[in-house]
């Protein structure tokens, strides 16, 4: 998806993350509020997309949370 930082809802990227894509997350729950208040960011945790060795091809993202 290219090297910018975008804010959208995953739903609305599904179709467009490529294997390797970095994926930055902004949580909500209380654990991610603190980490980004401690931080001053946006993001809570990152996870990174790759294929599934599966059938369907399907893609799926590593989070670290």
């Amino acid at each position: 998806m290219g090297n910018s930082m975008i804010n959208k809802r995953y739903s609305d990227i599904r179709d467009k993350i490529q294997p390797g894509d970095l994926i930055a997350f902004g949580g909500m729950g209380w654990a991610s509020k603190i980490i980004k208040w401690k931080t001053g960011s946006n993001v809570s945790h990152v996870g990174v997309a790759s294929h599934m060795n599966d059938k369907h091809g399907r893609m799926m993202i590593m989070e670290s949370t």
